[in-house]
């Protein structure tokens, strides 16, 4: 789903088609949110063998992992009671902005937690050696987590929909 060019589709008719592949859209959206980049990579390699097959082979990733939480979750749950969903949600939304805007990728979302990774495998191939791409893209990684970090933290405590 993520490889289609839904740029070249005219989604602006009202007609079947065009409703049909607004669904599709918001359903592949839907797949990346709730299964992340990996279950989505494995989804989309079940859809090219056309079939569901469930033993394939995995594959070791490195990267760099960011898990962040709601400090007082317990507390902000018995105050906010039925708006606790709508902080979780605006929460999340600064995380999951802020991640992208830093080179990483949300990849799961557990009630007040929240996982983000850096794949090292995904800095711009350069000239030097191999060692020297796998010490630049951990540094990279390493300085996009932390700036992650720093602006999350300064975003959400200046968001004044979040007090």
């Amino acid at each position: 789903l993520a490889r289609f060019n839904w740029k070249d589709t005219d989604l602006t008719g009202g007609g079947e088609p065009a409703h049909l592949v607004r669904s599709v859209k918001k359903l592949g959206n839907l797949i990346q949110v709730g299964f992340g980049e990996a279950g989505t990579e494995i989804i989309s390699q079940n859809l090219q063998h056309g079939t569901l097959f469930t033993m394939l082979p995995g594959r070791n990733v490195q990267a760099v992992f960011a898990f962040c939480d709601i400090r007082n979750f317990t507390t902000a749950t018995e105050t906010l009671r039925q708006d606790v969903m709508l902080f979780v949600n605006q929460v999340a939304a600064i995380i999951h902005r802020t991640a992208s805007e830093c080179g990483g990728m949300p990849n799961k979302n557990i009630g007040d937690a929240f996982l983000t990774i850096w794949r090292l495998g995904t800095v711009e191939a350069r000239k030097e050696s191999v060692s020297d791409l796998e010490n630049l893209g951990s540094r990279k990684c390493a300085e996009e987590s932390l700036t992650f970090a720093i602006r999350c933290t300064e975003r959400v405590e200046v968001d004044a929909s979040l007090r």
